[in-house]
């Protein structure tokens, strides 16, 4: 995997060994830092979230500079091994939580980009507004600490697991229909998410406290196709279409207009 810190320096944030640097102190500091999360089995050297940032990247007000990596995480779902898809979810939140705030604090006037497709848009939603899915095995956590949030000025989630319909930074005609569904072999399943709360399957990945969301708002584009089966999990599945391969299709859907909203934000 291409990894944005080697995997010691992650530990010795995790385990707060390491003091963050001053502002400005990192080496080789861009004006916008783009980080991937690509999807489950997803191909890290092949992620087509790559189009969208050489998209960004072609655009940028002349000055600028930018780099683009792939976020180090399992992007997985259990299969051969590999960890489950809540133990890979929580694997990405530490690593995205620990890369934001490293470069947060070492390049201060750095812009950071956040763009994420299907496991990995769940990843980047659950580090800005908090992980609250821990009827799947998934830890709550906190939104992102307030002293990095001016670090984030644009993120792009497309075919979010997640996904909460009727909010402001939906786009897309599945965008306020129905909740996610969260992991395809589960879908029939009930749980129990909250002490005394049963929900169908549909609710379960979907963030119960979109208000934590708030201070992202105006930073944020969540696209969600018709009939997605993860993100629009109950939406009419247009005629001739099938759901799976409208959530495959979901970055080509939405790449030119995710690079366009980066670019109007960052530049």
């Amino acid at each position: 995997m291409v990894g944005l810190l080697p995997q010691a320096l992650i530990s010795a944030l995790a385990l707060g060994a390491l003091a963050a640097p001053a502002a400005d102190q990192l080496a080789n500091c861009k004006s916008v830092h783009i980080i991937l999360a690509r999807g489950t089995d997803n191909d890290p050297n092949t992620d087509a979230l790559r189009g969208i940032a050489s998209q960004v990247q072609q655009h940028l007000d002349a000055g600028y500079t930018s780099d683009v990596v792939e976020l180090d995480y399992p992007a997985s779902e259990g299969e051969n091994g590999s960890p489950t898809y809540p133990a890979s979810i929580q694997q990405g939140q530490t690593a995205l939580t620990n890369d934001i705030a490293y470069y947060a604090s070492g390049c201060g006037y750095s812009k950071i980009v956040l763009i994420g497709y299907s496991q990995g848009a769940q990843v980047i939603g659950n580090v800005l507004c908090g992980a609250t899915d821990e009827g799947l095995g998934i830890t709550p956590t906190q939104p992102l600490a307030a002293k990095y949030q001016h670090a984030i000025w644009a993120s792009v989630w497309l075919g979010d697991p997640a996904h909460n319909p009727n909010q402001p930074w939906n786009v897309g005609a599945g965008s306020n229909g129905t909740h996610g569904v969260g992991v395809s072999p589960l879908t029939s399943h009930r749980l129990k998410l909250f002490p005394g709360t049963l929900l169908t399957f549909d609710q379960a990945y979907s963030r119960s406290d979109s208000y934590a969301c708030d201070w992202v708002t105006g930073r944020l584009n969540s696209y969600c196709s018709q009939g997605d089966r993860y993100c629009d999990s109950k939406g009419a599945v247009p005629p001739g279409q099938d759901p799976t391969t409208i959530h495959e299709q979901e970055i080509g859907t939405w790449a030119s207009q995710a690079a366009q909203y980066i670019i109007s934000r960052v530049n």
